[in-house]
């Protein structure tokens, strides 16, 4: 089955729809699936990434976050809807951006920036690049996009130890999920440092409804999860999904079949 992306799947949901037998996801991040509990039961579980050059035209996300960074640079959007120009913005031209991730996403960030004129910075150790430590590429750039996974590495990988070295006025963009951050620090370091343009397009506790009374919805300026919500995204998400579980259809008919003939010669012995 293909499950909705916004909300908790586990042994509960798992049960209630009939135990499947494998099922799909719209998305990259699985952190609404209870991934240990359908190791165990020997479910399949299939994602975007398992079709990767369908994944890789689906653009929303990475517009969506160069977006974000492009208005933090102009001072966020209270820039709209008033009649006074406050203090002036940043061009993104010759700016130091560091991108932490370089899947899909960042990758397409460092082509973007460098087409503005703008060095980029890259931490992605999964991907072989540690030029940049992260206590250097929060300290020196005056940008810093979080477009990464969530594993267990990544999980709550940034805090207030590398956000309060920020630059005075710098970016930070997340549009990777809410648990990359230590949300409680996170949090305090805003308080201290008005002058950060923080950009957040994702919360932590998302899927438990938590994120709703985060302070961080009157500290930063906060998107409600709508990086990858285009119409042509979702279009392409759901013909992904749809090939994913006639792959996955596929694949359990052949298992089944597999475990027939093996069990009919274990007999025949």
């Amino acid at each position: 089955m293909v499950i909705d992306l916004r909300l908790p799947f586990g042994e509960e949901e798992w049960m209630a729809a009939g135990k499947p037998l494998a099922i799909v996801t719209p998305s990259v991040g699985t952190n609404h699936i209870d991934m240990n509990f359908f190791k165990k039961m020997g479910v399949r579980v299939y994602t975007l990434l398992d079709d990767r050059e369908g994944y890789n035209q689906i653009r929303a996300s990475s517009e969506f976050t160069f977006l974000l960074l492009l208005l933090g640079l102009r001072g966020g959007p209270q820039i709209f809807g008033t009649r006074h120009r406050g203090e002036p913005g940043n061009e993104l031209y010759r700016k130091q951006v560091g991108i932490i991730g370089f899947g899909r996403i960042g990758k397409n960030m460092e082509r973007w920036c460098e087409a503005f004129g703008a060095e980029v910075a890259i931490y992605d150790p999964h991907n072989g690049y540690l030029y940049w430590s992260l206590e250097d590429l929060f300290r020196e750039s005056d940008a810093v996009v979080v477009c990464c996974s969530l594993n267990d590495e990544t999980r709550h990988m940034i805090g207030k130890a590398l956000l309060e070295t920020l630059k005075p006025g710098a970016v930070f963009v997340n549009t990777s999920r809410g648990a990359v951050l230590v949300e409680e620090e996170l949090i305090e370091v805003v308080r201290a440092r008005p002058d950060l343009r923080v950009m957040l397009d994702v919360l932590e506790g998302e899927t438990e409804w938590r994120h709703l009374n985060s302070p961080l919805w009157n500290l930063a300026t906060v998107s409600p999860h709508v990086a990858g919500h285009t119409v042509e995204s979702e279009f392409k998400a759901r013909n992904i999904a749809k090939q994913l579980l006639n792959h996955a259809k596929l694949s359990t008919v052949l298992d089944i079949h597999s475990s027939r003939i093996n069990l009919m010669s274990k007999l025949e012995e």
